[in-house]
C-alpha cells in the first residue's frame, strides 16, 4: 500500500516539479523579473556564439575562428571558442534556420535533451524506467544550478554530456559505438580528450583507436576548408592564437578573475590571486588524470557493475578537474549522481559516512546558486567572502574526487582480500 501511495503522491509532485523548472527559465526572460534583479539579459548568448552564428558564418563561406571578422560581421558578444571544426556539423541543421526559429528551435531540443539525459541516466544504471521518473529527475535537473543556466545560455553541454556517457556505458559492450560516442564528445575537447585518456588508462583502446579514424579525418576535412579561407596556414594559425588571447582575457575564463570556473587550475588562481602559468596548469592537468588512472587500472580490477559505476563517477570528476570548465559542466554528474541514489555504487558507500557525505555534497554543486552573477557582484572581490563563494564548487569537486579515489582503493584491496 505504501508503494501505491507513494507513486501516487509522486504523480501529483511530478508536474509541479516540471512547471518550476520550466517556470523559472520563462520568469528570467521576463520584464518582471528585472525588479527582483534576475533577469536573464544573457539568456542564449552561448548559443548565439558558439552554436547558431558559427554554422552560419561557414555556410556562407567564412572562417568563423577568424575573431576580428567574426565579431564585425555578426551580433555576438564573444569569439567563437577553440572547439573541434566537427561542432559546425553537428550544428549545421540549425544553422539552416532563420534566427528566431533557430533560437526556439534550439531551446526546446535542449529541455527534450534534459529529459533525455534523465532517461539515459536511468536506463545505463538499471533502474526501471518509468515516465513519472523521468520527468520528475528532468525538472529537478532544470531546477539545478547548472541545468538551468545550460538551458538558458543555449550551451551544447547536453550533447557532448550524452556522448560521453555513450562512450563509457558501450566501452565494455561495443567498442564501435563507444568509439562514436568519444569522436562527438571530442567537439569540445576539454570533455573528449580526458574521457579518451582514462578509457586507455581502464585498456579500453579499441574504442579510442577507432575514434581517431572518425575524429581526424572529418576535421582534417574542415580544417582544410577553412584554411583555405584564411587564406593559408600561417594566417589560420594567427587567427587561432588571436582567438585563444581574446577568449582568456574574458573575464569569465580568466582563472583568477572567473566567479564560475570550477577546474583546479582556476581553485589554485583563486587564492594566489593570479593565473597559473601554462606549465603548471598541465603539470596540475597530468597530476589529476594520473591519479584517476592509477585508481581505474584495469589489474585486479573489480569487474563488478557497482565498481563500473563508481569508476565513471571518478571519470567525470577528473574530467571537470583537469582542464578548464564552467558550473554548467557539472551536468556530466548526472550519472553518477543518479548512480549514487539508487544505490548503484560499491556496498562501501552504504555502510559508512560516504553515501550521506557524498550525496550532501553533490546537492551542494545541484544547488549552488552562491557562485553567480547576481550574488557575487555584491561581495568585494578578493575578500573572504569572495573567495569562499567562488571556490565552493571547486572544492567540493576535489573532496569526491579524493573521496572516490579513496573508496575505489578500499574496494580494490577488498576484492583482492577475497581471492
Amino acid at each position: 500500500m505504501t508503494g501505491v501511495v507513494q507513486a501516487k503522491r509522486m504523480t501529483l509532485i511530478t508536474p509541479l516539479v516540471v512547471f518550476a523548472g520550466l517556470g523559472l527559465v520563462l520568469f528570467r526572460l521576463t520584464d518582471i523579473s528585472e525588479i527582483f534583479r534576475v533577469k536573464a539579459t544573457w539568456a542564449m548568448s552561448d548559443f548565439w556564439d558558439v552554436v547558431y552564428y558559427p554554422v552560419v558564418a561557414f555556410l556562407r563561406g567564412e572562417n568563423p575562428y577568424d575573431t576580428q571578422r567574426f565579431l564585425a560581421l555578426y551580433p555576438v558578444t564573444h569569439p567563437f571558442p577553440l572547439y573541434l571544426p566537427a561542432v559546425l556539423l553537428v550544428h549545421l541543421p540549425i544553422g539552416l534556420l532563420s534566427a528566431q526559429t533557430a533560437s526556439t528551435a534550439y531551446f526546446a531540443l535542449t529541455v527534450v535533451l534534459t529529459f533525455l539525459l534523465v532517461f539515459i541516466c536511468l536506463y545505463f544504471s538499471k533502474i526501471n524506467v518509468t515516465l513519472t521518473h523521468v520527468f520528475f529527475l528532468g525538472g529537478l535537473l532544470l531546477l539545478s544550478r547548472p541545468g538551468h543556466w545550460n538551458l538558458l545560455l543555449g550551451q551544447p553541454t547536453l550533447q557532448v554530456v550524452l556522448a560521453s556517457y555513450v562512450a563509457l556505458h558501450f566501452s565494455r559492450y561495443s567498442a564501435i559505438t563507444s568509439a562514436i560516442g568519444i569522436a562527438v564528445s571530442m567537439i569540445k575537447p576539454t570533455f573528449g580528450i580526458p574521457l579518451a585518456t582514462l578509457m586507455v588508462a581502464q585498456g579500453y583502446v579499441r574504442p579510442v583507436l577507432y575514434s581517431t579514424g572518425i575524429t581526424i579525418p572529418i576535421n582534417l576535412f574542415l580544417l582544410t576548408a577553412l584554411i583555405y579561407r584564411a587564406g593559408g596556414i600561417e594566417h589560420f594559425l594567427q587567427g587561432l592564437i588571436g582567438n585563444y588571447h581574446v577568449w582568456q582575457s574574458d573575464i569569465v575564463v580568466n582563472p583568477a578573475l572567473s566567479i564560475i570556473a570550477i577546474d583546479t587550475n582556476t581553485f589554485i588562481s583563486h587564492f594566489i590571486g593570479r593565473s597559473l602559468d601554462h606549465i603548471v596548469q598541465l603539470a596540475l592537468l597530468i597530476l589529476m588524470l594520473g591519479v584517476a588512472s592509477w585508481t581505474l587500472r584495469p589489474t585486479g580490477r573489480p569487474d563488478d557493475e557497482r565498481f563500473q559505476a563508481l569508476s565513471i563517477g571518478i571519470v567525470c570528476l577528473a574530467t571537470l578537474l583537469s582542464v578548464h570548465h564552467q558550473a554548467y559542466d557539472l551536468l556530466l554528474l548526472t550519472l553518477p549522481f543518479i548512480g549514487l541514489v539508487y544505490h548503484r555504487f560499491p556496498p562501501a558507500f552504504y555502510s559508512s559516512y560516504r553515501y550521506g557525505l557524498s550525496v550532501g555534497l553533490l546537492t551542494i554543486l545541484a544547488l549552488n546558486y552562491a557562485s553567480t552573477h547576481s550574488i557575487v557582484p555584491f561581495v568585494q572581490p578578493a575578500s573572504g567572502l569572495w573567495l569562499v563563494l567562488v571556490s565552493i564548487n571547486s572544492t567540493v569537486l576535489l573532496v569526491l574526487f579524493f573521496l572516490w579515489v579513496h573508496t575505489a582503493h578500499l574496494v580494490r584491496l577488498d576484492a583482492a582480500a577475497h581471492h
